[in-house]
This record gives C-alpha cells, structure tokens and sequence, in this order.
C-alpha cells in the first residue's frame, strides 16, 4: 500500500512537471512566433524605394476604421503608389504623401470629418479629396510640373486652396451648398480653373500672375462674383457673371 501510494505520489509530480515544461516550451514557441512575426513585418513595411503601399482599413473600432476612429499614415519616398486611406464616418483622415515621381491615393470622408492633405514634391498626379458633409476639405498642391487633383465640398463646407508653383494646370474648386469657395491661383503660365457656387455663397478669387489664361467666376444665385485680373503678358481675362 505505501508502495502504490509512493507510486501515486511520483506520477502526480512527473505530471506536474511534465505540464510546466509543457507550458515553458509554449512561452518559448510564443516568443520565437512574435520575434518571426516583427521581422516579417519589419521587411513588409520598409518600402522606402519602387513598392506599394498596402489598404489601412479596419472594420471594428481603433484606428484605419470604418467609423468614428482616425486612419494612420500611407507614404512612399521613392517612385511607388501610395494606397487609399478613407473613413466613412466622423474621423479625421491621415496623410497620403509621395516625394518622387508617384502617383498619390484618394482621400476622402463621407460625413463629418476633416480631409488631409494630399501632396507630392515631383512629377506627379495629386489624388481626389472630397468630403459629402458639412467638412472643411484639405489641401492639394503639387511644386512641380504636375497636374492638380479637385477639391469639392457638397455640403456647407467651405472649399480649400488650389495651386501649382510651376507650369500645371489648376484643378477645380466649387461648392454646391452655401459655403465660401477658395482661392485658385497659378503663378507660371497655367491655366486657371473654375470657381462657381451654385447657392448664396461668394465666389473666391481667380487670378494668374503671368502670361495664362483666368477661368470663370460665376454665381447662380444671390451672391457676389469675385475679382478676376491679369498682371502680365495679354492674359485674356474671362467674364464675370451674376
């Protein structure tokens, strides 16, 4: 009987031991995953040069979220494209940027929140920021030889600015609803866009400081057109309208 019981005894220990190993081997293999896991992460993120940017999305609460969270950064330094960043509620969304010769995503927010900002340094296309209500739209711009994207706001919003350092055409700014259109300026033989509010608002101003042509200000009801001028070279100036 002593026997069996010493028996018992030792089994009871052998398996204590045998689960705490167990469990240390668990740890250990729960380690080595998170240490292989940031590694392969490390490697996917760093697309400093010619790769694309993923989607930051997420569907449930935090951050890149579909509601009511703030979407992180998407950026490339080196000829790649960056991918879209968008929330479709109450969020404020992150920057889309690329410093060379790529073309930039889209920004964008259905309700309520602030666009960010779009830009590229270099030979590149901006991307869209828009927002359906009642937010206040970012900005685009482009220093060199690029096209600018539209800024528009359909919603009590008042639009943002527009402008192209270099040889670029401006894209277009308008509002249909009640708020403050920008300001659309080139200042190197582009083109101007349009400026047009469809209701009650101001047109903003249109001007180009050398050689190009000025676009249109017009308003369709109840508001004051803007100024438009040309400082030099024979610019053709547009018609103003109420």
């Amino acid at each position: 009987e002593k026997a069996l019981t010493l028996q018992h005894s030792l089994e009871s220990v052998l398996l204590r031991k045998s689960k705490e190993v167990q469990l240390e081997t668990n740890q250990v293999e729960v380690a080595t995953s998170a240490v292989y896991l940031h590694i392969v992460e490390k490697a996917q993120g760093d697309k400093g040069s010619t790769g694309q940017n993923g989607t930051v999305s997420d569907d449930s609460a935090g951050q890149s979220d579909d509601s009511a969270g703030q979407n992180g950064t998407v950026s490339d330094d080196s000829a790649g494209q960056n991918g879209t960043v968008s929330d479709d509620s109450a969020g404020q969304n992150g920057t889309v940027s690329d410093d060379s010769a790529g073309q930039n995503g889209t920004v964008s927010d259905d309700s309520a929140g602030q666009n960010g900002t779009v830009s590229d340094d270099s030979a590149g296309q901006n991307g869209t920021v828009s927002d359906d209500s009642a937010g206040q739209n970012g900005t685009v711009s482009d220093d060199s030889a690029g096209q600018n994207g539209t800024v528009s706001d359909d919603s009590a919003g008042q639009n943002g600015t527009v402008s192209d350092d270099s040889a670029g055409q401006n894209g277009t700014v308008s509002d249909d609803s009640a708020g403050q259109n920008g300001t659309v300026s080139d200042d190197s033989a582009g083109q101007n866009g349009t400026v047009s509010d469809d209701s009650a608002g101001q047109n903003g101003t249109v001007s180009d400081d050398s050689a190009g042509q000025n676009g249109t200000v017009s308003d369709d009801s109840a508001g004051q057109n803007g100024t438009v001028s040309d400082d030099a070279a024979g610019g053709n100036n547009w018609t103003l309208a109420d």
